[in-house]
């Protein structure tokens, strides 16, 4: 009966196909009032009777399927059980596969490891291999090495930024102490030690009354101010960096005094060199860097020659 209810079920399934086809071109052809149509009412019926058949028989067959004879299930049993020995045989083969390839993996990482990586690995696998098996302490072990290869690589990271940071620094002294040292090979700047580790200091150098407009701030401030206080601002600005050269290259200054020379006339017209400016400012005292309005402000003696 399993046979028979399966193939009334297969037969039935593929005429509903049929007719659901059927009441759908019956549907188009009538329109609008399909429900009224005979062709259309009595297709519908028989896909419907076809339906319930197809259904029914459906749970007939899978109700009188037929129980397997002990022989067979037998022979289910056992190919059951060879399929679950033979998944635990594969798996078990794949385990040791992956343990031999990882012992061999732990095995290269240990031939290759440096001399002081050696070191920290044997003291490690010796602690661990008392109280836990050999390939565990290996892998601990190894986790210790690891350990020290990241603080080896930190140190030497925080060594070499020290070492670029004490590079510049050198490199920023030594273009401080280039400077200082141009003013000194050309004869512009005397020392007078006054045994104390301070020195005073004496710059002579030509005034160049070069005037910082770069900016609104300074652009507004020189389209307002008169000549002389143009030039007070411009040789301002060029005793201070004189004044900040020698402090940059880390001279231990008591005094400064800045001579800023240029073309005189006297009184009879007779021209020369003199001094048109004389600025002193001792070593100590603290003035906003780079800014000749706050260096002005700050100095014990500011002399300008008459009509600059």
């Amino acid at each position: 009966m399993h046979g028979f209810f399966i193939f009334i079920w297969f037969f039935t399934l593929i005429a509903f196909i049929i007719y659901w086809r059927k009441k759908a071109n019956a549907r188009k052809k009538a329109g609008v009032n399909y429900t009224n149509d005979h062709l259309y009412q009595s297709t519908s019926k028989v896909k419907r009777f076809i339906g319930t058949v197809c259904i029914v028989s459906f749970i007939l067959a899978c109700a009188t399927t037929p129980e397997p004879t002990p022989e067979e299930k037998a022979k289910i049993a056992a190919e059951k059980q060879a399929k679950i020995e033979q998944e635990a045989a594969q798996k078990a083969e794949k385990a040791a596969q992956e343990k031999a390839a990882k012992e061999e993996k732990l095995s290269d990482r240990i031939a290759n490891l440096s001399s002081d990586e050696k070191a920290v690995y044997d003291a490690k696998f010796q602690e661990y291999k008392t109280n836990t098996p050999e390939s565990e302490a290996r892998e601990k072990a190894l986790q210790d090495v690891d350990s020290f290869i990241k603080e080896k690589d930190e140190h030497a990271k925080q060594a070499k930024i020290a070492a670029e940071k004490a590079a510049k620094e050198q490199a920023e002294a030594n273009k401080k102490r280039e400077a200082l040292s141009k003013l000194e090979n050309a004869g512009k700047i005397k020392y007078y030690n006054l045994g104390d580790g301070s020195v005073n200091v004496i710059i002579t150098e030509q005034a160049n009354f070069e005037h910082d407009i770069h900016g609104v701030d300074k652009l507004v401030n020189y389209a307002t101010q008169d000549e002389h206080e143009r030039n007070i601002i411009s040789t301002s600005r060029q005793c201070m960096k004189l004044v900040q050269t020698v402090k940059d290259a880390g001279i231990n200054v008591n005094n400064f005094t800045i001579n800023l020379t240029g073309d005189v006339v006297d009184g009879a017209g007779y021209k020369s060199k003199d001094n048109v400016v004389i600025c002193e400012i001792a070593g100590n005292k603290g003035f906003k860097r780079d800014d000749p309005y706050s260096f002005y402000n700050q100095s014990d003696r500011y002399w300008m020659i008459n009509g600059l």
